[in-house]
């Protein structure tokens, strides 16, 4: 059973301090990993104290019911990626609430933020800063410059497709929410699929009918061989995030993957 959101509004500061050294050592594990892959500075006892401030800062969070979006576990996740990506340019798609365009905004003060969502009423957060605009991202003509970039993408369309636009636009570090594996697939609502997972599971066929349940109603999906190929191939490194569930109770993180593409 994962404790409620609510209940991290009555740790006191000790219980903060103890739940960031909690969390800690996975995260960091997965910082050194993917940061010698991406070929980023580590800086771990930084990163360490980045890790502190945030379980501080969360007691501030915008959005105090995010069901449905980015609670403690991806909260604290992101906030550590963009402080170890250290992206000067953030694409955000899928930003439901703002909740995820806040950590993003805590963690990179100076970057551009762009966050695209087709429906943009349930925004809760906004800022000046950010861009917030109801077109998807491909229809603003972003590219790449010279840069540091961070894409994250949370939005329930393919991440075949997003891995593809992303390289043919020059992208190369990529955030990925609900990484599911084709057997949890009825996790979620509409899900990403093909996802990261999947796209590394060369068992499907080529045309091969997938078919799941939720809630109920029968969902299905036909897998595309040629798409799974096409984004497998631009794909250079994949980093699953630890899961933080197992360490402190809340919702799970694990679907968040990052994603280096090659050069």
């Amino acid at each position: 059973m994962h404790r409620p959101e609510e209940a991290f509004d009555q740790l006191d500061a000790a219980e903060r301090a103890d739940l960031a050294r909690a969390i800690t050592p996975a995260l960091l594990g997965f910082a050194v990993d993917a940061a010698k892959d991406l070929n980023l500075a580590c800086d771990t006892e930084a990163l360490r104290d980045d890790i502190a401030v945030f379980v501080d800062l969360y007691g501030d969070r915008p959005c105090r019911d995010n069901r449905g979006g980015c609670r403690f576990n991806s909260c604290v996740s992101i906030y550590l990626i963009a402080r170890l990506v250290a992206p000067e340019a953030i694409i955000e798609s899928g930003t439901f609430q703002g909740q995820s365009a806040w950590v993003l905004r805590c963690a990179r003060p100076g970057a551009e933020i762009r966050c695209h969502d087709p429906d943009l009423s349930n925004l809760l957060w906004h800022d000046p800063s950010i861009d917030f605009s109801a077109h998807d991202w491909t229809d603003a003509g972003l590219a790449a410059d010279a840069r540091p970039a961070l894409l994250f993408f949370d939005d329930h369309v393919s991440q075949a497709l997003r891995v593809t636009e992303a390289y043919d636009r020059g992208f190369r570090t990529v955030l990925f929410d609900d990484d599911f594996p084709a057997s949890r697939l009825g996790e979620t609502g509409i899900p990403p699929a093909p996802t990261i997972s999947m796209i590394f599971d060369t068992s499907w066929r080529d045309g091969q009918r997938l078919e799941w349940r939720r809630n109920a109603k029968r969902r299905s999906l036909i897998i595309d061989g040629a798409a799974c190929s096409a984004a497998r191939n631009r794909i250079a490194t994949v980093h699953h995030l630890p899961d933080l569930a197992a360490l402190n109770g809340w919702p799970s993180n694990a679907r968040l993957s990052l994603v280096g593409l090659k050069r």
